[in-house]
């Protein structure tokens, strides 16, 4: 056979090659199949992977067997959580550490959110560690099979290398000039395909050796999310203006019409009041509301304190300090709720009071600058102290 038909006869063996299917591995290396995640996305496994915690080099080829056995399938999995943390800062350094500690690293970092890759065997006692810093409001956990394109990619390399070697060989024995550019360029263009397989196989080793947490903190779920767990649009509302947008404005009047009577703190001033709202705040921008809203039957402290802590954290990113019981001297009673919020560099103090009667729930809201509502607590609790509720 000359070489000019040598050439074309491997060639067009190329395409035959690549779809020959079942064929066992040609390298013998072996990727060690990790077991599939279980329906409850609660419990990972203990799983073996293409690429050591230690970080050793994944497998430059794949080298997988056909397996008909889900607990022998070859997984990548993706964890996103979102938390709500007191401390913003201190928790992205936490997690930072904490990835560095499970022999992991950190992909990517923001203002609030961070993307670790944690080894695929202690996905979850990241989780565990993760979860306990504050409050979650979302988790999700996807795992993805990628044992049948790895044993694909296992094929189509050897078939590959197969044809390059053939290439080398023919390349060797060649002595036309045309017939060598020939063969040189099927040579380039097979020796591309294999660069790429290659890296294919490495970046889902290490995927699968790696398994990726993102960390989202102080983030708000969606309303739509949100609105499916707290039906009450004003629990929904709680603390929405914890930061008033710069152009916010209120016009002033000498006669307010009093629904309510309560005692503003010292140094306070009243900015808004109509039937069952008022509102107040001081010259260092602390701010007190007071609202009534109409209470439903059943509708008692035990009810409202667990949706009111929800609505804060979920869908205002207020990390619960503490709540206690609140008894007024007229006898009426309730629940209180405070945390705190950081936004950009500042961080808010928040807390809200809820009294509530038979007919109606009402709510005494105030928040600011951690310390200025530090400084002015005392008043402000003795403001909330005096309003006139009858249980």
């Amino acid at each position: 056979m000359t070489s000019r038909v040598l050439v074309c006869a491997v060639i067009v063996g190329v395409g035959l090659l690549l779809a020959v299917p079942g064929c066992k591995s040609y390298y013998s290396s072996k990727l060690c199949a990790r077991p599939s995640m279980g329906s409850d996305a609660d419990s990972l496994p203990a799983a073996t992977s293409a690429e050591t915690a230690d970080g050793d080099e994944p497998a430059e080829t794949a080298g997988v067997e056909q397996t008909t056995n889900i607990t022998d399938r070859l997984m990548t999995y993706d964890a996103t959580l979102a938390i709500v943390v007191q401390d913003l800062p201190g928790a992205l350094d936490t997690l930072k550490a904490m990835g560095l500690r499970l022999k992991g690293y950190m992909q990517s970092m923001t203002q609030n959110s961070i993307v670790l890759r944690i080894p695929a065997t202690r996905l979850q006692e990241a989780l565990h560690q993760t979860e306990a810093l504050g409050e979650m409001t979302a988790r999700e956990i996807k795992g993805t099979d990628v044992t049948e394109e790895m044993l694909d990619l296992d094929i189509r390399l050897r078939n590959l290398q197969e044809m390059h070697e053939r290439l080398v060989k023919l390349l060797d024995k060649g002595d036309k000039v045309e017939d060598l550019l020939k063969i040189e360029k099927e040579l380039e263009r097979v020796t591309e395909q294999l660069e790429q397989l290659k890296g294919r196989v490495k970046y889902l080793s290490h995927a699968i050796a790696y398994s990726t947490l993102t960390v989202t903190l102080n983030s708000p779920v969606s309303p739509s999310e949100l609105q499916d767990v707290i039906p009450f649009a004003w629990v929904r509302n709680l603390g929405a203006d914890i930061v008033l947008p710069p152009d916010a404005s209120f016009a002033p009047k000498h006669h307010w019409r009093s629904w309510l009577r309560m005692d503003l703190p010292p140094g306070y001033v009243k900015l808004y009041e109509s039937d069952g709202c008022t509102r107040a705040m001081s010259g260092s921008g602390v701010m007190l509301l007071v609202q009534r809203e109409p209470n439903f039957e059943g509708g008692t402290p035990e009810f409202w304190a667990p949706l009111v802590r929800r609505g804060l954290v979920a869908g205002k990113a207020i990390a619960v300090t503490g709540t206690n019981d609140v008894a007024l001297a007229t006898g009426a009673h309730g629940f209180a709720v405070e945390g705190k919020r950081t936004a950009g560099a500042r961080t808010f103090a928040y807390r809200i009071a809820a009294i509530v009667t038979r007919d109606f729930v009402y709510t005494i809201e105030y928040w600011g600058l951690a310390d200025e509502v530090a400084k002015d607590r005392d008043a402000l609790d003795r403001a909330c102290q005096s309003v006139a509720i009858r249980p």
